[in-house]
């Protein structure tokens, strides 16, 4: 009835809002990929000729501060419409796509007419709003972890058991050898104490957080499993972020970009999945950040106090997206700075390493609470129903 009907129309909208993002995406990537960016007289402003990706990661930088600027106004719709209750305001939320077409076409030339410097300072901001949408992915794909786990385990056939057992054997075997790869690519010089150490932490966390999970009975080694990968994977790619072109610490230095190029895929394909359960999960609720609440018998009522709320959430994580899409798109290099002649200058630096660094340590104590909260908090019903395994 009335809340199908709404459902519906709000699948709709975030369809269109997608392609938004997407039309952002391929001009970025035209940016990164298309040589004729050095035609273009506002990307060289301040840039040194002799920095070849200059010009590029200022064209990505304008197009993820218009996604996010777009995105942002959204989220201040959102949360207007989530207090006021207002139709107008819901109305430009559902409809309008043409003129929001507009708006975005707009967004996308004004920072061509602003200085470089102020994207010098977004660079910075994309950083660490990048790092909370690493965390939006660790919630997501938590919650995917239980979600599977427990229509695995209640199938049945013991075909299912059996086929998340070796899902889980896998996701461990692949990130132990990301973890010894690691070692045998960063560690083997002199003066990288650091990265073992990063490294070796990752290993110990993943060992606790595993035993912690053996020892609670509504806890999965799944979850845990897919964790670990995830953790694996962050280690590898911040300690990349730290050796980026430097022969010292990084064995891969003389292969050039091809490990960028991996990189770049694989947190391609991690975000998008994370967009596309974003999208699925707001359609109704954002079950992945919610403790479940007393059903609301009145659909409509239900349908119009949701039509604020997830799209805050809907839009923050788009939001965020836009600076993630910077930042895998120039492989997190965000130390651009100015020489003495005020030439814009791209470096490598040691700030997104920190930055998924810390993530994945966050990463950890999320996951080591969603195993200890149940015991914990005794009286509160989390929205996961953990089976233990078998």
């Amino acid at each position: 009835g009335i809340n199908a009907e709404y459902m519906g129309k709000k699948s709709e909208t975030q369809l269109c809002y997608g392609f938004y993002f997407l039309l952002g995406l391929v001009l970025a990537l035209i940016f990164k990929y298309n040589a004729l960016v050095d035609k273009i007289t506002s990307l060289s402003d301040g840039c040194d000729p002799t920095i070849v990706n200059c010009r590029s990661y200022s064209g990505i930088y304008r197009v993820s501060f218009s996604l996010f600027i777009f995105f942002f106004i959204f989220v201040l719709l959102s949360l207007f419409n989530l207090f006021l209750r207002s139709d107008i305001l819901n109305t430009i939320q559902n409809g309008y796509i043409l003129p929001k077409f507009g708006l975005l076409i707009g967004l996308l030339i004004f920072p061509y007419f602003c200085p470089s410097k102020v994207f010098i300072i977004y660079a910075w901001i994309a950083c660490f709003g990048s790092g909370l949408f690493l965390l939006v992915q660790v919630v997501v794909f938590i919650h995917v972890a239980y979600t599977w786990n427990d229509i695995c385990l209640s199938k049945d056939e013991v075909r299912w058991k059996y086929c998340l057992l070796v899902i889980l054997v896998a996701f461990y075997l692949i990130g132990l050898v990301i973890i010894g790869l690691t070692y045998h690519w960063h560690t083997q010089e002199k003066g990288c104490q650091l990265y073992t150490f990063f490294i070796s932490m990752t290993l110990i966390l993943g060992v606790i957080v595993k035993c912690v999970s053996l020892r609670m009975r509504h806890s999965s080694l799944f979850p845990t499993s897919v964790v670990f990968l995830y953790c694996s994977y962050l280690c590898l790619s911040a300690i990349r972020s730290g050796t980026t072109g430097q022969p010292k610490c990084n064995r891969l230095y003389s292969s050039g970009e091809s490990g960028l190029t991996w990189n770049l895929v694989v947190s391609g394909i991690i975000a998008a999945l994370c967009l596309v359960n974003t999208a699925i999960s707001s359609a109704g609720k954002s079950t992945a950040f919610e403790t479940k609440t007393a059903p609301n018998i009145d659909d409509k009522s239900e349908s119009e106090s949701d039509s604020g709320g997830s799209f805050v959430y809907f839009h923050i994580i788009m939001a965020l997206a836009s600076m993630y899409l910077a930042m895998i798109l120039t492989s997190w290099e965000i130390n651009v700075k100015q020489n003495a002649n005020n030439q814009l200058q791209v470096d490598s630096s040691a700030s997104s390493m920190w930055v998924k660094i810390v993530s994945q340590w966050t990463t950890f104590i999320i996951y080591f609470w969603t195993i200890v909260a149940p015991s914990v908090c005794k009286d509160r019903d989390f929205g996961i129903e953990m089976s233990s395994m078998a």
